[in-house]
């Protein structure tokens, strides 16, 4: 190693920017201090007015919504507990925390002109109820909208007069139920119930068409993410023109009017941006935002942004939040009559050279029982041999998309292949391919994983096959624990962060709100108890190979501490190598700049030594 991490690690990143009332400024969150902190800016071609700072926290701030009264909302935790509290940030500057529960954690759901609804935990940790305030948020308080006896709900879609409303339960990732609440009535009723009467169905409401219908996208009868109308009765109509859509929806953003929608999809990973309009049930236009080079477009929930676009009161300008492979996460404005785009937000990278970061390359190839699988692939131009981290992502119903990772840059410049496949399981391809690693059918993803590490041994000549190692986080920690006892002859090394090692004892201890999401993609634990025992890494330690280094944060209530103990006293016990770092003041994940240097420093100098 003859690059230095530090610098890498000191690349700064910004997005989730919101559009202020007239348009003139956006906020937006920023880790120029080390971790997120909230921003706000001028939003003006060719003005690169220096961003000023609003909050000064050493724990995330995050999420950030300006209101009707050009106040912000913001969400902040503690040590990376996710109980999020809610701020506001007055038109003088003056930060407010507005929540007092610290032990309950708050969900911003829905914004209108007059209430912010939200969701949050505060009765019974294991329910989620629905509250709104009114604007001004300092001279209201809340009001109960709903408590239901067990679920997780939210406010998905308000119509125009704040009298009715649609609740989203959410009962797995890949099954919402959606409730039409009349707030005059006080009267709840299923919308959803009878079409994911035999099968589950994602439905995300984007917008009241008028008081008995609402816009929604989702994968009812089809494999991918598609528009259509539900009706309050309970009926479907999938959109004419859904045939124009390739890839999966990722988020369709309603213009102030609804004359115009922002529709983003997700092709391989990589970002399309499109305006369209829609008459009926039809789509009637399409019109390609076009974005220099290969982006992706970043959202994502209470830890950094829900949201990553913002139309303007005034419809005439976009703030996306994208990234590249190349480039950090940054925000841009996309001006609708001219075309044109330009940066809000610019991320410093202190030392480097942007021109030496590696771009992702996408590949496929076929698994253990025929099926494609997609995999990126990062490499210098250095020729020869080279270690080969596999990196695994969460989820595991996410994605590994080809964003910037100041990792990935660090790992590449010092010689090694990155490969981040998207093994079986994985969102962004259909549902039938999410659905390939369910419940009894975990294995065949780690199965892939093995896969795919033959193939680049027989095909790819940069990889060496003495220096493999596999790397991960959440469920991709799992991965990582799983592909070193199923396969232990492949791997050299391995690094675990907050990974799961017993999903017997995960389910038993996650926090109360997630067993249940949990239990509907792994098995639940009344019923399918020997499955998670057979197929959990804790259970086979004795055929482990490879060096384990773990890193856990001790805040973390999705995969909790003892997950990473009882691996790490197994495995000790046993006089098998292994390291554990631990962070008193990181959750799920390692958060903080200073810990982030303090945790890859550590895995760098050790994988010197292992390699």
């Amino acid at each position: 190693m003859n690059v230095s991490l530090e610098p890498y690690l000191n690349i700064e990143s910004s997005g989730g920017a919101n559009f202020s009332k007239n348009g003139e400024y956006a906020t937006f969150v920023y880790d120029s201090t080390g971790v997120f902190q909230i921003y706000k800016t001028k939003v003006k071609e060719n003005e690169n007015s220096w961003p000023i700072r609003l909050t000064a926290s050493e724990d995330r701030c995050t999420n950030p919504k300006y209101l009707s009264d050009d106040t912000i909302l913001y969400l902040s935790d503690k040590g990376g507990n996710e109980n999020f509290q809610m701020h506001l940030i007055d038109t003088t500057g003056k930060v407010h925390q507005i929540s007092d529960n610290l032990t309950a954690k708050y969900r911003i759901n829905k914004i209108t002109e007059k209430y912010v609804y939200y969701s949050s935990n505060t009765v019974n940790k294991s329910v989620f109820a629905t509250y709104r305030r009114k604007i001004p948020l300092l001279e209201h308080k809340e009001e109960l909208v709903y408590q239901p006896d067990s679920g997780l709900y939210s406010v998905s879609c308000v119509n125009s007069t704040d009298s009715i409303l649609i609740l989203s339960e959410f009962l797995a990732n890949t099954h919402v139920e959606l409730f039409l609440f009349d707030l005059k009535k006080q009267l709840k009723s299923s919308i959803t119930s009878k079409l994911n009467s035999d099968r589950r169905y994602v439905w995300i409401p984007i917008k009241f068409i008028d008081d008995s219908s609402v816009l929604v996208y989702s994968n009812y009868n089809s494999d991918f993410n598609r528009l259509g109308i539900l009706n309050m009765d309970g009926t479907y109509i999938p959109l004419v023109g859904n045939d124009k859509i390739s890839g999966e929806i990722s988020a369709v953003i309603p213009s102030n009017s609804g004359d115009f929608y922002l529709m983003i999809t997700n092709q391989s990973g990589i970002s399309k941006f499109y305006e369209i309009q829609i008459n009926g049930s039809k789509i009637t236009e399409f019109r390609t935002l076009n974005l220099e080079g290969d982006v992706v477009y970043i959202s994502g929930d209470a830890r950094s942004f829900t949201s990553g676009a913002s139309i303007s009161e005034d419809e005439s300008k976009i703030l996306l939040s994208i990234s590249s492979s190349d480039k950090p996460m940054r925000v841009i404005c996309f001006d609708r009559h001219s075309g044109k785009s330009w940066d809000v937000t610019l991320s410093s990278i202190p030392g480097l050279n942007n021109a030496n970061f590696v771009k992702a390359e996408l590949k496929q190839f076929n698994s253990f029982d025929g099926l494609e699988v997609s995999y990126f692939k990062f490499s210098s131009e250095v020729i020869g041999v080279k270690p080969t981290i596999f990196m695994i992502h969460g989820g595991p119903e996410s994605q590994f998309r080809p964003s910037f990772s100041p990792l990935i840059q660090f790992f590449t410049a010092n010689g090694y292949n990155i490969i981040a496949p998207n093994i079986r399981g994985s969102s962004g391809f259909g549902r039938t391919f999410m659905d390939l690693d369910n419940v009894e059918k975990r294995l065949d993803s780690i199965k892939d994983i093995k896969a795919l590490r033959d193939h680049l041994i027989q095909t790819d000549s940069t990889v060496d096959a003495g220096k493999l190692i596999i790397y991960g986080g959440s469920y991709g920690g799992f991965a990582v624990l799983s592909a070193i006892t199923e396969y232990p002859e492949d791997w050299k090394a391995a690094v675990d962060i907050v990974g799961i090692s017993n999903f017997v004892t995960f389910l038993e201890n996650t926090a109360d709100w997630r067993r249940k999401l949990r239990e509907a993609e792994y098995g639940s634990l009344e019923n399918d108890r020997e499955l998670l025992h057979s197929i959990s890494p804790i259970h086979k330690v004795d055929k482990i190979k490879s060096a384990l280094f773990i890193i856990q944060g001790d805040n973390d209530e999705r995969v909790p501490l003892s997950e990473s103990l009882q691996m790490y006293d197994n495995l000790f016990a046993k006089g098998l190598p292994v390291k554990l770092l631990r962070f008193a003041d990181e959750g799920h994940g390692v958060v903080k700049r200073s810990n982030k240097i303090k945790a890859y420093s550590e895995v760098v100098n050790w994988l010197n030594k292992v390699l």
